[in-house]
């Protein structure tokens, strides 16, 4: 049976979507690095941009964000870069 969540492949995708658009620095950073994107695979650029991201000395923030978000080999990387540019 295939998990579903608020119209999401599951809850990592949805979470990471959600944490990415209700920060505005963080969502024009995303957007920004999928529009320039080279080579076209916008699922692995936007992959690569988050764990740099998580990689990176964490805010309180960022920390909470790696630990609602939970396991990245979940998220449904290509559903939220098409997601975020269609916004």
């Amino acid at each position: 049976m295939e998990e579903t969540y608020n119209g999401w492949t599951n809850r990592e995708t949805w979470a990471l979507h959600l944490w990415i658009t209700n920060d505005e620095g963080l969502y024009h950073d995303a957007r920004d690095h999928l529009r320039h994107a080279h080579g076209g695979d916008l699922a692995e650029a936007l992959k690569t941009w988050t764990e740099e991201l998580f990689d990176q000395e964490a805010t309180q923030e960022l920390r909470s964000m790696r630990d609602d978000v939970g396991s990245l080999w979940r998220v449904n990387w290509k559903e939220v870069a098409d997601a975020l540019l269609e916004e």
